[in-house]
């Protein structure tokens, strides 16, 4: 029953959040998040792909600071849909945002040139998704809180068929730190610090000789 869902609900955001009576998702979008659980895998298991690629962030972030989240793809001519979900501890989002202006890859190429992001809010949660409109790329920011901040992405490429059978998924949990450590002791003397010692050591030493 859940395969027939989610082959339904990949071309049709809305039925995400119906119910199960109604052939929905009831809230679940396969993000493979902590909060949501599954992914696209449940149902599509044709194949996995590396042909997403998540483009790397710095190890720690800057509290107060916005970042940018890509995930592209290269083969625009078959059906691809991304879910994102970036989730702080509490699973509420960071101040996630898709771009005001589009990039040109996160453009339909049929319809063209209308843009194939959006974002779904389910209570603290926010979903970033893509529509299989033919873009190559989903864009989205975040707001760095000096806390834990989990990244997950699911994706399928379609064999354009109607069935779940046949296509390849992709699927990543990434959790980034908060700011890097202030490091201790000799190290945050740098340099200065080591000069001072050598000289105090030779000094120590021409004392003992004379």
């Amino acid at each position: 029953m859940i395969g027939a869902l989610v082959t339904i609900a990949f071309s049709d955001v809305s039925l995400y959040t119906a119910p199960v009576t109604e052939g929905g998702g009831a809230g679940r979008f396969f993000t493979g998040s902590r909060v949501d659980g599954y992914a696209c895998s449940v149902c599509h298991r044709g194949a996995t792909t590396e042909e997403f690629v998540i483009d790397p962030l710095p190890e720690h972030l800057e509290a107060g600071r916005r970042y940018d989240i890509v995930v592209h793809w290269t083969d625009a001519t078959k059906p691809h849909s991304v879910h994102l979900e970036l989730s702080n501890p509490d699973g509420s989002n960071p101040a996630v945002m898709i771009p005001a202006i589009v990039p040109p890859q996160s453009k339909c190429s049929m319809p063209a040139g209308m843009s194939a992001l959006y974002t779904v809010d389910v209570g603290v949660r926010r979903i970033v998704g893509v529509e299989p409109c033919g873009a190559q790329q989903l864009t989205a920011s975040f707001v760095a809180t000096g806390k834990r901040i989990e990244l997950a992405v699911a994706a399928v490429r379609g064999d354009a068929s109607d069935t779940a059978d046949g296509d390849a998924t992709f699927e990543r949990r990434i959790t980034f730190d908060g700011p890097a450590p202030e490091s201790g002791g000799c190290q945050t003397s740098g340099g200065s610090g080591l000069a001072v010692g050598l000289l105090v050591l030779l000094r120590s030493r021409r004392r003992r000789a004379a």
